[in-house]
């Protein structure tokens, strides 16, 4: 056999040798798709305005309540004694862990009411149901209230109806701080349910914020909060006028924006939420509003006034109507854009969806709007096959040149890669249970074609060598 003919066949062997191999190795792109999302809702710069609120109280904090966003603060992260908006969250764990249903029996807790502390004016052994104990808590401010359902709801969730009370009352201390803790409120310790002083029971602007943020998800809660005056048969009061008659129980709200007999300090968005008073938190606030979609959260601490937690609360108000406005910045599943696909199958348009992945409502200053940029990030050269759900890029939205959000752009649907022959065809003259042979795809035809380049080396070699054997032996 010639030396050409040996480099020949070498060459042939290893550029069919590469070929196989090259086919089993998948390129990986230069550029890689960051999928992380942004962990933390974006503040609302507080730029110099003229129209921000001017008020006196010394914490204060307005958000979203939809979306936690904060549209103004003042030492919103401050620590300050809450007085009775405590009772927000002793509501909340109340709705939680009991039944509006049971029938909770006032007991010795009851007598534990400081002597200048606020009641609902409960009897001692009454009867009342958990329903009617939140409105004697929330709306005329009952301490009494405060320490039954507190000892209801440790007993309750333990399930020893036994527990004696001031281990019930410590064991609900710990729901509190834990409730509060899941709420996001970070930089607060609850030592009672209603919020009479001590010196470790604070809380923050915001964390209270996002405590009535979670309560207001429970709409018997929203009924609570906005009701103006409630009424029950008291438990052992008499009519003077007619002994055959209980006699009626008045809970009225202390909060004056919800009640519209209210001349001076009514306000026509507002929902509730609660009052509070001690000489040493001053007087406090938490409250709620809405108009239209937008539906806020104020707090006010330590008004150095009884006003002034009403003027203030309705200033912020004011301000965060007049220049936020919610704004859905991307819906999941929405098609953000469109991109040609490269190698798709003939019967493919090769169009696919670019969708976003996750989807973001947020509120933002009306003016804004205008600078909203939306910028998008696809993979310059997408090549089918592709599998719906599969990242393809990012987009990101921007205000200013600040990013406040941006998630993966994924293939909404599958497309598959092209065929140069068709499994689809099928012999109609040949019998049904006859093999076929069927070519899914490039790879399968290359592989073929090898082999038999393979095969036909081999073939050539044997060919040669024989003719070589019958040339010496033609020879002697």
């Amino acid at each position: 056999m010639s030396n050409k003919y040996m480099k020949f066949k070498t060459k042939v062997i290893a550029i069919l040798l590469a070929a196989f191999f090259s086919l089993n190795y998948t390129s990986v792109s230069a550029s890689t798709i960051n999928t992380s999302q942004l962990s933390e809702p974006i503040f609302c710069t507080q730029d110099p305005d003229p129209n921000m609120p001017d008020i006196i109280a010394e914490g204060a904090v307005l958000l979203d309540l939809d979306t936690a966003k904060v549209m103004y603060s003042h030492n919103m992260n401050d620590k300050f004694y809450p007085a009775s908006t405590t009772k927000i969250l002793t509501a909340l764990l109340a709705i939680e862990y009991g039944d509006l249903d049971d029938i909770v029996i006032v007991s010795e807790e009851a007598n534990l009411v400081e002597r200048d502390g606020t009641i609902a004016g409960l009897d001692l052994h009454e009867e009342i149901e958990l329903e009617k104990l939140i409105y004697g808590l929330m709306l005329p401010s009952g301490n009494d209230a405060a320490y039954t359902i507190a000892v209801y709801v440790s007993r309750k969730v333990t399930g020893d109806p036994d527990m004696p009370m001031q281990e019930a009352l410590e064991y609900f201390n710990d729901l509190m701080n834990k409730r509060a803790k899941d709420a996001g409120a970070k930089n607060s310790h609850f030592s009672n349910p209603h919020g009479y002083h001590s010196d470790d029971h604070y809380t923050t602007p915001y964390d209270i914020a996002m405590i009535a943020r979670e309560a207001m998800q429970y709409d018997f809660f929203r009924k609570v909060i906005s009701t103006r005056m409630y009424t029950m048969e008291d438990w052992n009061g008499f009519d003077k006028d007619d002994p055959t008659k209980k006699e009626i129980r008045y809970w009225k709200n202390t909060n004056r924006l919800i009640d519209d007999r209210d001349t001076q300090f009514y306000y026509p968005y507002a929902t509730g939420i609660k009052t509070g008073y001690t000489s040493n938190a001053g007087q406090c606030l938490v409250s709620s509003a809405q108009k239209g979609s937008l539906h806020l959260i104020s707090v006010v601490y330590k008004c150095n006034s009884r006003e002034g937690k009403w003027t203030d609360s309705t200033e912020l108000f004011e301000f965060g109507f007049e220049n936020f406005t919610p704004k859905v910045i991307a819906q999941k599943g929405e098609i953000i854009d469109i991109a040609n696909v490269a190698n798709h199958s003939s019967d493919d348009n090769g169009v696919v969806g670019l969708i976003a992945k996750e989807g973001f409502k947020t509120v933002i200053k009306k003016s804004d709007i205008d600078k909203l940029q939306k910028k998008i990030l696809a993979q310059p050269d997408i090549q089918a096959p592709l599998k719906k759900g599969q990242v393809l890029g990012q987009v990101s939205y921007e205000i200013d040149g600040t990013t406040i959000f941006k998630t993966d752009l994924i293939a909404s649907r599958d497309i598959k890669e092209k065929t140069l022959l068709n499994p689809n065809i099928i012999n109609n003259n040949s019998d049904s249970n006859s093999p076929k042979l069927q070519f899914k795809n490039i790879k399968d035809i290359l592989i073929v074609c090898i082999i038999v380049g393979l095969f036909l080396v081999v073939l050539i070699n044997i060919l040669k060598r024989r003719r070589k054997k019958q040339h010496i032996f033609f020879k002697r």
